[in-house]
């Protein structure tokens, strides 16, 4: 936060003052708010306003205390303001890299507590911009979390945005990706399960690949709950279970491979309201409780005004056809 406040002129001096002091938590967030508010009304943001913009966010939902620089952050821009720019310098990875930061973190809040992700008129294409080869992680990253984005939008939006079509594209979007994806996206262990690791570690050779992994298998899991009626008809429950069981499972095991990066993990834990009770095992649910606690620990201004639902009836929570023709 400190870096992008130098960039805007001699106002960053209240944070970098801060800082000096020791300021820490709510302090340092109320100075950078006071530093950020006369940037707000620009047109055009610098890609330094739209990164603090999002240092901002992380701090909120890290933060243990509600202040009022807290319920400022509301009135930070949305979104769509990060899109526009992306498409705005469209070449420029930074901007890329950002506008991305910012999806993670509204991806978050809209799992956690049912909401769909607006349209923002942008496509994960525009990493092809960024990108010198289709081989670059950075690519599939950015198709892994938006399709994320799309399929919470399927699940949580309006009757137009959930339709059989609908989700059958979505459906084709997450086959193509793990059928293209390419072959430095296979981890490089694959670590059985134990007592410590109940669910195996699977390890990937950098962060980057994990996290693409990992948003594939969240949407994959989205797909599985939220199959249309006409798509269910063609799927045992057993089999639907057992799908959604392994999806939640891989999860857990990239969080294992990778629990030095928050993000990761925060994300992986993102289904245990919906899917803890599919873990039968005691040690599995000790491990997953524990887990849980460190994340929520760690995250506690995402989780203070959360109260994720968790459906009564199982059967709608594990809603899935992995190959529709394969049960016909």
């Amino acid at each position: 936060m400190a870096v992008a406040a130098t960039s805007m002129e001699t106002s960053g001096s209240e944070v970098l003052a801060a800082s000096g002091r020791g300021a820490a938590g709510n302090d340092y967030r109320q100075a950078c708010w006071q530093v950020l508010r006369p940037y707000l009304i620009a047109q055009d943001l610098k890609p330094q306003i739209l990164a603090a913009i999002v240092l901002m966010r992380v701090t909120a939902q890290t933060s243990r205390h509600e202040t009022h620089a807290a319920g400022a952050e509301d009135s930070l821009p949305k979104l769509q303001v990060f899109a526009d720019a992306w498409v705005a310098d469209h070449s420029s990875a930074l901007h890329g890299a950002i506008f991305l930061n910012a999806m993670q973190l509204d991806i978050r809040v809209a799992w956690l507590h049912h909401q769909p992700i607006p349209r923002l008129g942008i496509s994960a294409c525009l990493m092809k911009k960024v990108c010198t080869s289709i081989d670059d992680p950075r690519l599939w990253d950015a198709r892994a979390i938006m399709l994320v984005a799309q399929v919470l939008r399927y699940c949580y939006g309006s009757a137009e945005d959930r339709t059989l079509d609908a989700w059958l594209d979505l459906n084709v979007q997450s086959e193509h990706w793990i059928d293209s994806r390419p072959g430095s996206f296979d981890p490089v262990m694959d670590g059985g399960a134990n007592r410590e690791y109940p669910f195996g570690r699977l390890v990937y050779r950098d962060d980057i690949y994990a996290s693409a992994q990992l948003h594939y298998v969240l949407a994959r899991l989205l797909l599985v709950n939220h199959a249309p009626r006409e798509v269910n008809a063609w799927v045992s429950e057993t089999r639907r279970e057992l799908e959604t069981r392994r999806l939640f499972k891989q999860c857990l095991a990239i969080a294992g491979g990778h629990p030095h990066n928050p993000s990761i993990v925060l994300s992986s834990t993102l289904p245990l309201p919906e899917f803890s009770h599919l873990l039968q095992d005691p040690n599995e649910h000790e491990v997953m409780s524990r887990l849980s606690r460190s994340v929520q620990s760690s995250f506690p201004g995402l989780y203070r005004a959360t109260t994720p639902k968790v459906s009564s009836e199982k059967s709608g929570m594990s809603r899935y056809a992995a190959n529709v023709t394969s049960d016909k």
